[in-house]
Formats: C-alpha cells, structure tokens, sequence
C-alpha cells in the first residue's frame, strides 16, 4: 500500500486509562522500545482518536500538538507521515492501525484510493486479533439464514442494499434489516467488518 511500516494495537476501548493494550508493530525496534518505555501509547492522539471514533486521521503537526516529544521522537525514528484506521466492536474492544512512512506526505488523492483498504485490513486485524483472546466454551455458534448469507456476499461485492433489494425484488429496507440483524449476530458496527467476520467463520462458504 506504499507504507514502511505498520503498527496495530488492541485494547479496550474503557476505561482508557486502566486497558492493557496488545500491541504487533514492524515499525523500528528502538522506537517501539522507546515508545514502550515512555509509556506514549497513553497519552498517543492516534490511540485516543481511534479508541472514540472509525473515522480514519491523517498524521499532522496539529494532531500531535499536545504531545510535541512524541511527534519529534517518532519523525526522528522515520514515523513521518501516517494514516491511523480503528475498528471498535459492540463489546468495548479496538483495534487500531497505523501505517507509516519516512518520505513523501499523503495526498488527497491518495487517501481517497486506499480508504476502502485499510478499512479491510483493519478489520481483518481485529478479527485475527480477536481469535488468540480466550473465548468462553459456553459461547454458542453464530448462525446467519439463507437469506442473511446471500446479502453478506452480495455485500461483499460491493453491492448497495438498493442493488440487492432489486435483486431479489424486495424493498431496501427488508435488506437493511437483514443487515442489522447480521451485525447484532456478529457484533459488528458496519458492513465491512460484518463481511470480514463472516468470511473469517466460514459462514458464507
């Protein structure tokens, strides 16, 4: 994707203070020591702003302006320019991604190409992530209708709930409620990640 590097963590999405964030980075080993040391995932703006919202954020002087050592430590380390994505599910967890790298600022242009991946790979992320947590044994299987099965793939063909609807000559809202019932199954909070989880549970094969 034209990115160095690439850093994810896992947490708690509250209390902030009292999480106990996982993280996987392939970023510098001294920064990642560095970071680790100064404890700067707590008072991290990419973190905080992925912990409250799914809207991705752009690396900028004006983000990290609270917190200049950071941003000059991590410049320092080739963290340049980055691109941050989260993904919170309906039980308090998220993960948040971050790419990286050392030359060449992000474009407008750029952004807009690469948006729809890194939502993939994010929720790809929070999904893998998710399978090494302890599951409770007594967790019962997540099963999906027919009907649930064929808008999910449909969906994840890019198809709006108006082109399924025409589909199977049906109104959109029928296909909408089908997909908010596929996203309290998969407690998931947009379509993307209902897509993800499902192929990652075989549910759609």
């Amino acid at each position: 994707m034209g990115f160095d590097h690439c850093a994810v963590v896992m947490c708690d999405a509250w209390p902030v203070t009292r999480s106990k964030p996982r993280q996987f980075s392939s970023q510098p080993l001294p920064w990642q020591l560095r970071y680790a040391q100064a404890g700067y995932i707590h008072i991290d703006p990419t973190v905080r702003h992925g912990l409250r919202s799914e809207a991705p954020v752009v690396w900028s002087d004006k983000l990290f302006a609270q917190v200049l050592q950071l941003r000059r430590e991590a410049q320092e380390a080739g963290l340049r320019h980055g691109w941050t994505q989260s993904s919170l599910d309906f039980v308090g967890v998220g993960s948040i991604v971050s790419l990286t790298r050392s030359a060449d600022p992000l474009t407008a242009s750029e952004l807009q190409h690469k948006r729809a991946s890194l939502r993939f790979v994010v929720e790809v992320a929070h999904m893998a992530l998710g399978t090494t947590q302890p599951q409770p044994t007594t967790r019962p299987p997540i099963a999906l209708t027919d009907r649930e099965k064929d808008v999910l793939r449909w969906t994840a063909d890019g198809k709006t709930a108006d082109d399924i609807a025409a589909r199977f000559k049906v109104s959109a809202n029928t296909i909408n409620f089908h997909l908010k019932n596929c996203a309290a199954k998969l407690q998931t909070s947009n379509k993307t990640s209902m897509v993800v989880r499902a192929l990652l549970l075989h549910l759609l094969d």
